[in-house]
């Protein structure tokens, strides 16, 4: 199993490093339907849980949604810095 930390995806090279992971362990039949032994390790526990929940996801840019104004009332806390 490898755990990469997030704030490597911050680097410039992270999609090749990411990929040469991820291909590595494809290759050595490391990751497959019942297992994947590639994970990140998130800074914020939150986003994971709405990963989780479905509340975002690939078709369901909330980010874009709060932007173009898509909801009446919107409630944040102070643990989370958006920028719009």
């Amino acid at each position: 199993m490898i755990i990469m930390g997030e704030s490597l995806l911050n680097l410039g090279s992270s999609k090749y490093f990411f990929n040469s992971i991820k291909n590595f362990l494809t290759q050595n039949k490391k990751i497959s339907e019942e297992w994947n032994s590639f994970n990140i390790l998130s800074c914020d526990a939150s986003t994971v849980g709405n990963y989780d929940l479905g509340i975002i996801n690939e078709s369901n840019n909330l980010l874009e949604d709060l932007q173009n104004h898509k909801f009446d009332i919107c409630i944040f806390d102070r643990s989370r810095q958006f920028e719009f």
